[in-house]
């Protein structure tokens, strides 16, 4: 095999496990938003795959493997959105963002929401794990609206 062969195959090398690796960590994220729509018991339209890097067009459907990126952080980053409404016939609605930034490390998946958020480890299949973030991301939004109001008389801000 000459030098130009063997860079050749460490290059096909390289290629494959970098396809792997973001097919695992599509397919955990996959996993994340289903499990998302499971623990709210929302319908699964109410959760949608959200573009960070790029205009986001609420008439397109996104896909995760397509919209999540790596960044120089070593993360993958994906937006999930979860539209809340009063009644789903009676506008507004509002759709919130979850920034998740996701990296597998050995069997395991480290899970940021945010990129000063807070930091899960993962098991793939350890279901108490997932909760946590599940639980983490509902107190989250459940908490900013309740103090919203709350707190937006008390800012001194005179720019609209």
């Amino acid at each position: 095999m000459t030098k130009f062969e063997e860079l050749c195959r460490a290059y096909d090398t390289a290629r494959r496990n970098y396809s792997d690796y973001k097919r695992d960590c599509n397919d955990f994220v996959l996993k994340l938003v289903n499990g998302l729509i499971d623990f709210l018991q929302c319908p699964k339209e109410q959760i949608k795959i959200i573009p960070l890097n790029k205009e986001y067009d609420p008439k397109f459907k996104y896909f995760s493997g397509g919209t999540m990126y790596l960044d120089d952080d070593t993360f993958w980053h994906i937006g999930v959105g979860i539209t809340l409404y009063k009644d789903p016939n009676i506008l507004p609605h509002e759709t919130v963002l979850i920034r998740l930034l996701i990296k597998k490390k050995n069997a395991s998946f480290i899970v940021k929401t945010g990129k000063d958020g807070k930091e899960f480890t993962i098991n793939n299949d350890n279901s108490d794990d997932l909760r946590k973030i599940y639980d983490h991301i509902f107190k989250h939004v459940e908490e900013t609206y309740k103090m919203g109001l709350k707190c937006f008389p008390e800012q001194n801000n005179t720019t609209r």
